[in-house]
């Protein structure tokens, strides 16, 4: 791409030097800003997938299977106590 071309993509064709500079400046400047940006959100993603795996990764909690055990402990085992009363 020419230097013509470059410039007409940029918006600076026909501009004086000191506007030229200043176009210049604020296309920079934005560009690092969402350079920015785009960086930021990548740490932000890497870090919830490295959280999303460490949490995969650790054991279930130890009181989890106790839950399950009180359960069926705790379960009617009389056929008389899962009938309805009103009959």
């Amino acid at each position: 791409m020419s230097q013509e071309e470059r410039d007409a993509r940029l918006g600076l064709t026909g501009l004086p030097g000191a506007e030229r500079e200043a176009r210049t400046r604020l296309l920079t400047e934005r560009v690092q800003r969402d350079a920015a940006t785009a960086r930021a959100a990548l740490r932000a993603q890497r870090a919830r997938r490295a959280s999303a795996s460490a949490a995969a990764d650790a054991p279930a909690p130890a009181h989890a299977g106790a839950a399950a055990a009180d359960d069926t402990t705790n379960a009617p085992t009389d056929t008389c106590a899962t009938t309805r009363q009103d009959e």
